[in-house]
């Protein structure tokens, strides 16, 4: 995998450098045929002279720190300084500790849910873990994510609020109106635990899905033997679009994500990643699903259908956003941060607008012209809700220059 060479006609300007080259072989542990060649990768850019100060700020910054010990490991740690090693196995052992905890925290949740009758998915984080690499503690997260059915909602609060978790918003001295718009246009609530400060993402959606395509997420889902206390799991067709819709739509700024699918895809029949596009359709993913296989060929090799390079509707080109995807992965922390809070409002549902072109901006405006934040900085009672419309621009303003 010669990332360089591969993009050099798109990204004439931009440098993959060998450290960032090194992280990116290392974001995954595969088990086929691409194995061989991640160990050929690893061996030349491991003999080249290699900024190492760089390496472990990138490993940290993409989320990998798993991964990339399980590689390194696995060579001994042959031609690593002593403190780099060093330096990563102490990571390594802060997210295994955090892992454990997260485990003991969804064991005790979905138990508590169970007891409820209240199906409970968990998405993404140690389940995933489990899920592609048979390990919990492979895969860093910083929280949980649940899912719940949408009228499950006031429930699942309930059974959380008497685990001793609490919403971050005070969501329950908000008024019905307020309340009613983020379970509307919004798609989870974060509750923050007692114990380490631990935090809890209750989702009844995945952003901008549709109550059908929802349905369709637990009509596909199977039961789930882990932790054996009855939770449910996503098919991996919809693993994967429920993943790379999160990923393209937060802008890919990490090797986590990506990794995550090129787990997932890798042993997949050319049959079977028909359908996948296939089933992209529904959820209006296409777009999505051929950007993500882009960057999986140019980051991993994994070569997809020349299906997948065929999506190419209203002008704008699949390779162009994959394009800015590489951008986002090549970035550093704080620009990622710096970039977010400028992608706001119209702007954001524009740019969501480019990769799902058959949802509603009238549907995308609704979610990012009126936030949940507003309601925190400025309270209004029912009877005045229509009034944070007229005031989004005092609320943007406040929001990026009072309170600098």
């Amino acid at each position: 995998m010669n990332i360089a060479s591969d993009l050099n006609p798109l990204l004439k300007n931009v440098r993959f450098t060998p450290e960032f080259r090194l992280v990116a072989a290392c974001s995954w542990l595969p088990v086929s045929d691409h194995s061989l060649r991640q160990s050929d990768i690893i061996e030349s850019l491991l003999n080249c002279k290699l900024n190492w100060s760089e390496v472990t700020p990138l490993v940290l910054r993409h989320g990998v720190v798993g991964q990339f010990c399980a590689v390194m490991g696995k060579r001994g740690w042959v031609n690593v300084p002593d403190e780099m090693r060093d330096h990563l196995k102490s990571y390594r052992t802060q997210q295994v500790a955090r892992a454990l905890a997260q485990v003991a925290a969804l064991k005790r949740v979905g138990r508590l849910f169970s007891e409820a009758g209240i199906p409970l998915m968990p998405l993404k984080g140690v389940a995933l873990s489990q899920g592609i690499y048979g390990d919990p503690c492979v895969r860093s997260s910083c929280d949980l994510d649940i899912l719940v059915k949408r009228g499950d909602v006031e429930r699942a609060e309930g059974v959380l609020t008497q685990a001793g978790y609490h919403h971050s918003l005070d969501f329950h001295e908000m008024h019905e109106r307020q309340k009613r718009h983020i379970v509307d246009t919004l798609h989870h609530h974060e509750y923050v635990g007692d114990i380490n400060n631990s935090s809890i993402e209750l989702h009844w959606r995945s952003y901008l899905w549709s109550k059908e395509q929802v349905d369709v997420l637990w009509e596909t889902s199977n039961h789930s033997g882990w932790l054996g206390i009855g939770l449910v799991e996503l098919s991996t067709v919809e693993n994967i679009l429920f993943l790379a819709d999160h990923g393209a739509r937060h802008g890919w700024p990490n090797l986590k994500w990506l990794s995550d699918i090129a787990m997932l895809m890798e042993s997949m029949h050319e049959e079977e990643l028909h359908s996948l596009l296939g089933r992209a359709a529904f959820f209006d993913l296409q777009r999505v699903m051929c950007q993500t296989a882009l960057l999986l060929r140019w980051f991993y090799g994994i070569t997809l259908p020349e299906k997948y390079g065929e999506c190419d509707l209203s002008g704008v080109t699949v390779t162009k956003l994959a394009v800015h995807a590489v951008s986002q992965l090549l970035a550093s922390g704080d620009e990622i941060v710096s970039q977010g809070k400028r992608l706001i409002g119209p702007r954001m549902a524009l740019q969501l607008k480019q990769l799902k072109p058959s949802t509603p901006l009238s549907a995308l405006l609704r979610g990012v012209m009126i936030t949940h934040a507003d309601f925190v900085d400025f309270p209004l009672p029912d009877y005045l809700f229509w009034l944070y419309i007229p005031l989004r621009p005092y609320f943007w303003f406040k929001r990026h220059y009072l309170k600098r």
